[in-house]
């Protein structure tokens, strides 16, 4: 698994470290989660209401790279983002 951004809050989503180029995707679209910085963008803070989970998942079916990444288990998260083809974003396959 990749090694999360050092600046990331601690949850279920994060920017790997060492990934991101800056391509504005995350903050362009869910700017109160993520947050730029010069060695790549990080989690700020971590969803909390459907429609901040609805942005971030977003977030990683439109990323260049794939630097955003899910470690959790929560089945209707992984689900979506199974259906949607970033099944390689997540850390569990299963809940």
């Amino acid at each position: 698994m990749p090694k999360p951004h050092r600046l990331n809050v601690v949850g279920d989503f994060y920017v790997a470290a060492g990934c991101c180029t800056l391509c504005g995707v995350p903050w362009a679209i869910a700017p109160d989660l993520f947050e730029p910085h010069d060695d790549g963008c990080y989690v700020k803070k971590q969803p909390v209401t459907l429609d901040q989970v609805g942005k971030v998942l977003e977030v990683m079916r439109t990323q260049e790279l794939g630097c955003v990444r899910y470690r959790g288990r929560d089945p209707g998260v992984l689900w979506v983002l199974r259906e949607s083809g970033e099944a390689e974003a997540c850390d569990h396959s299963r809940a």
